[in-house]
């Protein structure tokens, strides 16, 4: 198992690359967030002073992408595996946003 420590500095480095944002918000939410909804105080303490941090800068990126680049839903992926275009992987990337501030907020 990995340590959340180390996949929310892999969140970090991913920046705005939404196909792997997006899978490591996932597992990271299935593997910590959802398993450990009793908030433990390890687990609470790396969402308020690391993760929260990371999805301000997030949805940041988003709104930056969304606003400065209004054809931004057009971008096709080249070598695309599962989805297309580049907005499938932002608005996925936001619904796992959502679902982790809904694990570990309610």
């Amino acid at each position: 198992m990995h340590p959340i420590e180390f996949l929310l500095n892999l969140l970090e480095e991913a920046g705005p690359c939404w196909m792997v944002v997006r899978h490591l918000r996932s597992y990271l939410n299935k593997l910590y967030y959802f398993e450990n909804r009793k908030k433990d105080s390890v687990l609470r303490k790396a969402f308020t002073e690391i993760d929260l941090h990371i999805i301000k800068e997030e949805l940041f990126s988003m709104a930056k992408l969304v606003c400065n680049t209004p054809d931004y839903h057009m971008i096709r992926i080249k070598t695309a595996v599962r989805y297309s275009y580049m907005s499938s992987y932002v608005y996925l990337s936001l619904e796992e946003i959502l679902h982790s501030l809904d694990l570990l907020t309610d």
